[in-house]
């Protein structure tokens, strides 16, 4: 009797234990600086787990032995883990966006009086849609952070960028510096 029980409970902690080789952490992966998210264990409800943070968050309310709900305050990434009663530990990593600070800067090259580059500078971790505007002048090359536009007329030139967290606009006064003109000396 007493190998027929031990074979038994032998045989459910292999079940239990291989059921929960394959667990994760479900909950966003991106988020936003300021914003709470649960977070959960998939296993049975019920069982001790326990839970971790490192970087710019903090658990505020745990939801019971498979879940918490974690609070973002800063931005970068941020590691979850979950330490289970079988000592199987699942992590998670979520990339934590803020509204965006934009700055724009001018790179200077010699090629033409009038084309000009431009680059925007968002904060680390913020990826998202820039939008170029430069009124009375023809905008010729757009590759996500970089504009290049022919000055024609010497105006303003704003950034206008979001990423799902917010939105930020900057300004810069194009400055110009011409090519000189080799004339050749009449004798």
């Amino acid at each position: 009797m007493k190998k027929r029980v031990l074979a038994v409970v032998l045989f459910l902690t292999t079940i239990v234990t291989c059921s929960f080789a394959y667990s994760n952490i479900a909950g966003p992966s991106s988020i936003c600086k300021g914003e709470t998210a649960t977070y959960t264990l998939m296993m049975p409800e019920g069982l001790d787990v326990t839970w971790e943070i490192t970087g710019n968050a903090r658990i505020v309310s745990p939801l019971g032995s498979t879940s918490i709900d974690v609070q973002f305050y800063g931005s970068g990434n941020v590691t979850i883990k979950a330490t289970s009663i079988f000592n199987q530990v699942d992590t998670k990593t979520v990339k934590v966006k803020s509204v965006p600070e934009l700055s724009i800067r001018q790179v200077f090259e010699f090629f033409s009086n009038t084309k000009l580059t431009f680059i925007a500078d968002p904060e680390p971790y913020s990826q998202g849609t820039y939008n170029w505007y430069c009124r009375n002048n023809n905008i010729e090359y757009v590759s996500n952070g970089k504009v290049n536009i022919d000055m024609l007329n010497p105006t303003t030139v704003t950034c206008y960028f979001y990423n799902g967290c917010g939105s930020a606009h900057a300004e810069i006064e194009p400055k110009f510096f011409f090519r000189p003109t080799l004339v050749k000396n009449k004798k």
